[in-house]
Formats: C-alpha cells, structure tokens, sequence
C-alpha cells in the first residue's frame, strides 16, 4: 500500500512539472510510520527524499529547488513524528505480548504443578488406604492374640487343677494305706514325706507358675 502511494505520488509529480505535489510525500511517511512502523516510516522517507532530489537534479527537472528543499525537510520531519508518535505505541505493544507470554508460561507451570500435585495427592491416598488396611490387620492380629492369651490361662488353669486333684487323691491313698498298720503302710508311712514333697515341688514347678501366674497349692 505504501509502496503504491509513493509510485502514483511519484507519476504525479512527473506529469504534473513544478507543482507542490512533491509535499505530499510527508503524508506517505506518516501513513507508511503509522502502519509499518519507525522503522519503515524512515525507510519511506529515504525513497521519497530520493525521488524528489531526482526530479530536481535530473535531466528533465520536474520540481523546483525551492519545493524540493522544502519536501525533503518536510519528509524527513514527518518521519521522525511519525517515529515519536509510534514508538510508545510499540514499546507498549511490545510489553503487553511479553506480559501475554509470561502469563502463559505461567499458566503453563501452575498446570504442571496441579497435575504434580495431583499425582501427590493420589499417592496419599493410596498410603492412607495401606496404613488403614494395615490398622485393620494389626487390630485382628491384637485380638487373635487375646484370644491365644484367654485360652493359655484356661487351659493353665485346668492343667492346676488336676494337678491338685491327683495330688489330692494320691495323698489320701497313701494315708489310707498307712492306717491299716500292715507292712506295706509301713512301707507307706516312708513315702508319706516324700509324697509331700514332691507335691511341693508339682506346686512351685516353673512351668505352672507361668502358666497360672499364681502357685499351685
């Protein structure tokens, strides 16, 4: 478009000898600054000073010195203008992209952080689920214990009493077997203290003590 403006600008002048139309070229700067930019507006500014030094200085002089002078003064104004005007334009525009590409890379992190910690919270809830079924295991294995436990002191507990029952019963023999007065309660009467003792010895025994927690009498 730009380059299109300046061609026909350009045919203008050449049809139309020593006319003011070689002004205009500011106009094409400013447009050219405006929509290209600094940069193309300094651009178009050379070309159009060019063109419009060409057709004063060539062999068919088209402008005069004084239109020329004034249209490069003026073509080299309008672009620095156009350069003043614009740049904040762009330093602006150049800072809200880099804000828009910040934005978006840190959008792009707090999404890699979610799904991390997404992956960190199913992790805890896997754990939580072992440690649960581990609790619910530890709770069986207490009561089978208590159980195990229950049934060692019953069992110690009849295992006492029918130690004390035989004892009981041989001790009762044994007297009633001495009473009679024959030899063999004789031989009795000898055992009698030993009976007795090892009677106390069944008692104290450590395995029974262990088993009650209480000695046998």
């Amino acid at each position: 478009t730009v380059a299109g403006l300046v061609l026909v600008l350009s045919a203008a002048v050449w049809l139309q000898p020593y006319s003011q139309l070689a002004g205009l070229f500011c106009l094409v700067v400013l447009v050219a600054g405006a929509v290209l930019g600094p940069r193309a507006g300094f651009a178009t500014a050379g070309v159009a000073s060019a063109i419009v030094v060409g057709t004063w200085l060539g062999p068919l002089p088209a402008v005069d010195g004084g239109v020329a002078l004034t249209s490069v003064a003026l073509t080299v104004v309008g672009s620095v203008l156009g350069w003043l005007a614009t740049n904040p334009v762009y330093v602006t525009l150049g800072w809200a992209w880099q804000s828009y590409a910040d934005a978006r890379q840190l959008a792009e992190e707090l999404r890699h952080r979610q799904s991390e910690l997404g992956r960190v919270v199913k992790s805890l809830n896997e754990a939580y689920l072992q440690l649960t079924a581990l609790n619910d295991e530890l709770v069986r294995a207490r009561r089978a214990a208590e159980e195990a436990r229950q049934l060692k002191a019953e069992f110690a507990a009849n295992i006492s009493h029918e130690l004390r029952t035989f004892r009981r019963a041989w001790r009762s023999t044994v007297r009633s077997t001495a009473a009679l007065g024959s030899l063999a309660g004789m031989t009795a009467r000898r055992w009698i203290p030993r009976c007795s003792a090892s009677g106390r010895m069944v008692s104290t025994t450590p395995g029974s003590t262990s088993l009650t927690g209480v000695p046998v009498v």
